[in-house]
């Protein structure tokens, strides 16, 4: 009697909240069951709008979600647990993102008609993100909850989702945004890969926001300009054979064919880039040709589709090459798997490490009291505040004006400083090494959040066994010799460098994962970490690489020559510890990684790794 008695109290509370910003007694509502708590998959069709005599909006029905949940139902809530107040929360959601249609929408001031079927969803992405900085004027909490939906579920949605491009670029919307650094990084990455022109399209959008018709009618406008970036391109590449059947195929009637109009674009890009390397312009064309016939959620796997390697600020003395970037993914781990399979990975985390309690207790206790031990103390003279300095008392005698005679006793605080561990996420770590590196990383994130040292966690591997797609690509253009690295990579980030330990904690479970450890390319892998350091503004900036040997890639290795990861790994290596903008340290397990870094430590035993990483970062600090 009580559980409903509480039911009915949540829909109540919606209910009357929802009539009461809208303005409308007696709006009728509904709630249906089995609601989909998702930003990206919400519809306008969940309200019955009509016309009056006068033309006027009239709400004949607004659709809410139901409370009434079965386990199964509550198991697909983000795993929340089972009280009503957090039901609430998700329950909010539906009746936010109705509020705003009703508030800021004019359901007749579109032109739906001059808009093709495969443009609506796109143009649906656009109105509720405008709908979103409408909102973000005046009802922050209204805001809050629609960004925290879309950060929960911005993974499941499209890779290239350019609607979502508006939030970091609007005022208002900055200081939400930038509590979940998901979308942050979703929409950089986005921004990387697109034309200045497109970004300069999205800027005007923007800008009329105010009005919903001309708002509209920039967004098909944009659409057409990238279908007609996609035109020149499928006529150069047409031939009197086969090709023509392939150009046909290409023009697909669904809703996702601007996103892949935009995603050759940037492959167009990258292969203007590219055609001074042998055979790399054959092998695009041949991606391309692959693309058309791949399932659609191959398009989607990861998202960013490509490791944001600066390799340009890395000089080599020979030249390393990479057969194709096509299929290489910096990717979260809510991306891999199912929320609750993450909690029952993290779970399984939980009961290795409580097996290993007697070790994580002594390291924990270790790096603190390093730490506080080497928080150095020193006196602030000429303070406005503090203790009377005995030394200016003459001064102040002659001076009753005089401010700053007092001292202050400051700590040293490991401010200004960046941290990256670069994790080995290959199948020979499989076992203890995993779990006792996974819980070196946390117990390391937890303790220097709270001396204000930023961290950032990645795992590196490759994303299949025995080069996968890239080498399918290869064999398919009739295997040329040296093609260069030929597996696609995988670069998995645990833990933002601005995102909470508590947050990604969950994250860690992912390395438990069967089939997620494979293959380690090391050079690209402190590649693609050296570019998101160098992205921070502290001046220090530390990474710590974690590995149990040498790079290890049968496809690439089997194809060049034997020692080619070897040498790329040097010469990366040696050319950041030159630079000297970045300071490196290496662990050994198992090995020696003496003959890479500067700055190493082999341990022989997998016991010993989580009290040399944690001596090594309290020595660097």
């Amino acid at each position: 009697m009580k559980k409903n008695i509480e039911q009915l109290s949540i829909k109540e509370n919606i209910s009357d909240t929802l009539k009461n910003m809208v303005g409308v007694d007696n709006l009728p509502i509904e709630y249906q069951a089995n609601f989909d708590f998702n930003f990206f998959n919400w519809s306008k069709n969940f309200l019955v709008i009509n016309k009056d005599q006068k033309n006027h909006q009239i709400v004949n029905k607004v659709i809410l979600a139901d409370d009434n949940y079965s386990k199964n139902d509550l198991e697909k809530l983000s795993g929340i647990k089972k009280n009503f107040s957090q039901v609430k929360k998700q329950c909010r959601f539906s009746a936010d993102l109705a509020f705003c249609y009703l508030k800021f929408h004019n359901f007749f001031d579109v032109v739906e008609d001059q808009i093709s079927a495969d443009h609506l969803q796109i143009i649906d992405d656009f109105e509720r993100v405008r709908l979103l900085l409408k909102a973000s004027n005046s009802y922050l909490g209204v805001t809050k909850n629609i960004v925290e939906n879309i950060a929960q579920n911005i993974s499941d949605t499209n890779s290239n989702n350019l609607s979502l491009l508006l939030l970091t670029r609007n005022n208002n919307l900055r200081k939400f945004i930038d509590l979940y650094p998901e979308i942050g990084i979703y929409c950089e990455n986005i921004t990387k890969n697109i034309d200045n022109k497109i970004i300069n399209r999205i800027d005007q959008i923007l800008t009329n926001i105010n009005d919903q018709k001309k708002y509209t009618r920039l967004v098909i406008e944009l659409l057409q300009y990238l279908e007609s970036l996609n035109q020149p391109k499928q006529s150069a590449s047409a031939k009197p054979d086969n090709n023509d059947k392939i150009a046909n195929q290409e023009v697909i009637n669904n809703v996702e064919n601007i996103e892949k109009n935009l995603q050759e674009v940037v492959e167009e890009d990258q292969s203007q880039e590219q055609q001074s390397q042998e055979n790399v312009s054959e092998s695009i064309d041949l991606e391309k040709f692959k693309i058309i016939h791949e399932d659609r959620e191959d398009l989607t796997q990861s998202i960013i589709q490509q490791s944001q390697v600066d390799h340009s600020q890395i000089a080599y003395k020979n030249p390393y090459k990479i057969y194709s970037t096509k299929y290489d993914e910096v990717i979260f781990p809510q991306k891999l798997v199912s929320k609750s399979e993450l909690q029952n990975l993290r779970n399984q985390l939980d009961l290795r490490i409580n097996k290993l309690s007697g070790i994580s207790k002594k390291m924990h206790l270790k790096l603190k009291r390093k730490l506080l031990s080497k928080r150095n103390t020193y006196l602030e003279f000429d303070s406005s505040r503090g203790v009377l300095d005995r030394k200016k008392l003459s001064m102040l005698v002659t001076n009753p004006n005089l401010e700053e005679i007092w001292v202050n006793n400051k700590h040293h605080e490991y401010q200004d400083t960046v941290l990256t561990i670069l994790l080995d996420n290959s199948g020979s770590m499989r076992g203890n090494p995993i779990v006792i590196s996974a819980m070196a990383c946390e117990i390391i994130a937890d303790i220097l959040q709270n001396f204000a040292v930023k961290t950032e966690i990645i795992g590196f591997t490759t994303a299949d066994w025995k080069g996968g797609r890239v080498r399918k690509l290869w064999e398919i253009s009739n295997q040329p010799q040296n093609p260069g690295r030929l597996n696609e990579l995988r670069h998995i980030v645990y833990k933002h460098f601005n995102q909470s330990f508590k947050k990604s904690k969950v994250n860690l479970g992912l390395m438990l994962k069967e089939g997620i450890l494979k293959e380690n390319i090391d050079g690209e892998a402190i590649l693609f970490a050296r570019s998101r350091l160098m992205q921070q503004s502290e001046k220090r900036k530390i990474l710590l690489v974690i590995s149990d040997g040498t790079p290890v890639d049968d496809s690439t290795t089997s194809n060049n020559s034997q020692d080619i990861l070897t040498m790329h790994l040097h010469q990366v290596i040696n050319k950041i510890e030159k630079q000297g903008k970045i300071e490196m340290v290496g662990i050994g397990i198992g090995h020696s990684t003496d003959e890479f870094y500067r700055n190493s430590l082999t341990i022989k035993n997998v016991e010993e790794l989580g009290d040399a990483m944690i001596e090594k970062i309290a020595d660097l600090l």
